[in-house]
């Protein structure tokens, strides 16, 4: 789920996109709190997402809102940019590809979790 790390990333990123925004470290405890559910990869795609769609620093609703598959953004984003982070350079956390995978299955997206977990057990093998 969202670590502080890649909550700290994340608004750096979003800050350098929206810069007009007052970022303090209150706000970013406040959305490391209400955010801390989201698996790091669905956060960073949902910032990513945001970035590349908003006129503004988005709100905690409007990452989630994202992480969680409205306003056009799917979980399965996430899983691509994990599969791509293997293959540009190495990276696999078998953690991530779980909690992506975890979150479609509360979504009721049991073929999606499967498919995530199949993609996830053979990357790993090789690894």
């Amino acid at each position: 789920m969202a670590s502080d790390k890649v909550m700290a990333q994340v608004c750096g990123e979003l800050i350098a996109a929206f810069p007009n925004f007052p970022l303090t470290r209150e706000t970013i405890a406040t959305y490391g709190r209400a955010l801390a559910d989201i698996p790091d990869a669905a956060l960073r795609a949902a910032a990513a997402a945001r970035i590349a769609s908003g006129r503004f620093f988005p709100s905690v609703s409007e990452l989630r809102a994202s992480a969680e598959g409205g306003e056009g953004y799917s979980l399965r984003r996430a899983a691509v940019q994990l599969h791509d982070a293997f293959y540009r350079d190495g990276t696999f956390n078998r953690t991530e590809w779980e909690e992506v995978a975890g979150s479609m299955e509360r979504q009721g997206r049991a073929v999606a979790a499967a498919s995530v977990r199949a993609e996830a057990a053979m990357l790993g093998s090789s690894a």
